[in-house]
């Protein structure tokens, strides 16, 4: 009874983590009131693991990033352990005032934004200034970014995929969750690059919430 209740909690938890890698459709309109001062003609570069988006002036630049990205990919792949389920889209702008004009992401991008990530569609939107040692890093930190969010992404999936089918997150290809116990070594999953199970050091703080939430109701619901 226990184990099911914490399960299905920590479950449904992590699918409404999960949707905030989906996009919602009202979430498609944002960023509509920013002025774009020069419309752009975008083209696109593909590689195995990167759809490249760039404009017609920055043929030269975009082919030169798209290796530097495609070998960061291939390196990341190893390092987290994963293989990305479709190409990574990057936006790149030959300049940052460009960049700011992008409708890519809801929010207002500031002077100081070197670059970003966006949760929405999962795009690396990615400005040159000038320099290219500075966009290669840039590359990279962004790659990275895209790197964690989708292997937490899979993660999360994988454990609510497990439990719509059997009711219980573990299975094969992610790390084991332990079930809930009223014990003292009580465990619970950290979702991150690397999800393990960690012991919990603050239950009183969930028992003490336990009391608040869980109380029945006047009904003798709960």
């Amino acid at each position: 009874m226990l184990f099911a209740r914490t399960a299905r909690m920590s479950c449904l938890f992590a699918l409404l983590l999960a949707s905030a890698f989906v996009a919602p459709a009202a979430a498609q309109g944002f960023g509509k009131n920013k002025v774009q001062y020069e419309p752009l003609d975008w083209s696109v570069l593909q590689t195995p693991h990167v759809r490249l988006h760039f404009y017609a002036d920055e043929e030269s630049l975009a082919r030169r990033i798209a290796v530097v990205a495609e070998s960061v990919c291939v390196e990341y792949d190893a390092r987290f352990n994963l293989k990305p389920r479709h190409e990574t889209p990057i936006l790149l702008f030959g300049a940052h005032h460009l960049f700011q004009q992008t409708n890519a992401t809801p929010g207002l991008v500031s002077e100081g934004t070197g670059g970003l990530t966006e949760l929405i569609k999962g795009r690396v939107l990615i400005p040159h200034n000038g320099s290219w040692s500075r966009l290669v890093w840039v590359t990279r930190h962004e790659l990275a970014h895209w790197y964690m969010l989708e292997k937490i992404s899979d993660v999360m999936h994988t454990f609510f995929a497990n439990f719509v089918k059997t009711g219980n997150p573990n299975g094969p290809g992610v790390p084991q969750w332990p079930a809930a116990n009223s014990g003292p070594l009580v465990q619970f999953m950290r979702l991150d690059v690397d999800s393990r199970a960690e012991r919990e050091t603050h239950r009183e703080r969930y028992l003490f919430l336990d009391t608040i939430y869980l109380k029945p109701r006047k009904d003798g619901t709960r």
